[in-house]
């Protein structure tokens, strides 16, 4: 009802430009995921704290579908243990994707929209410890690259004919990073990201 709603609510000011810009904040909530450490021999779950970070997203449109670029960071904490060791490390992950996106109702000043992607994470970081709140690194892990598949929904709600605040829900399903050790086998994991931020149509 809602959406018939806004679509009643016809954009006096015609159709929108073609190029969008648009910054968000994010938050990452990341499935813990049962890798294999040593070959194979050791069960190890590993998992990532919910962290914050922000997006920087370009569309292009051809009527009403368009392609997306995006690039993410987001800083975190990864989390190892088993029933012979247990570890803490920081890690920053960078992403970029492409992806196809469909738009709704263009007209509206409530523009609900779809997407699906693909691209990749790239994820550094550093075994230490955190004491009284202070995290203190031990030793360099170096890079770690991950494909990724990326999917989601949101809407555009337009204040005016170039101005506008996004909101979107992301899914992330990925590998989890093993920073080239080839001793430790990542299992799949996916992140649930929840964001909001503005948008410049140009």
């Amino acid at each position: 009802m809602l959406l018939n709603f806004c679509v009643a609510i016809a954009d006096d000011e015609g159709g929108r430009p073609s190029s969008e810009l648009s910054a968000s904040g994010i938050a990452q909530f990341t499935r813990p995921a049962l890798g294999l450490a040593n070959y194979g021999a050791i069960p190890t779950m590993q998992s990532s704290k919910d962290s914050y970070g922000g997006s920087v997203e370009y569309r292009h449109w051809f009527g009403n579908n368009g392609l997306e670029a995006t690039y993410s960071v987001v800083a975190s904490d990864a989390h190892f243990w088993s029933p012979v060791v247990t570890w803490k490390m920081s890690l920053t992950r960078h992403e970029g994707t492409i992806s196809y996106v469909r738009r709704f109702f263009p007209y509206s000043r409530l523009n609900p929209y779809m997407s699906f992607g693909a691209g990749g994470f790239v994820t550094h970081g550093g075994l230490g410890w955190r004491q009284n709140g202070i995290w203190i690194p031990h030793d360099y892990l170096g890079v770690d690259g991950q494909f990724q598949m990326r999917g989601g929904v949101g809407f555009d709600l337009w204040r005016s004919r170039h101005f506008g605040v996004r909101t979107s829900y992301i899914v992330h399903w990925f590998r989890a990073p093993n920073f080239s050790d080839a001793s430790y086998h990542a299992a799949r994991a996916f992140i649930a990201e929840p964001q909001i931020g503005f948008t410049w149509a140009f």
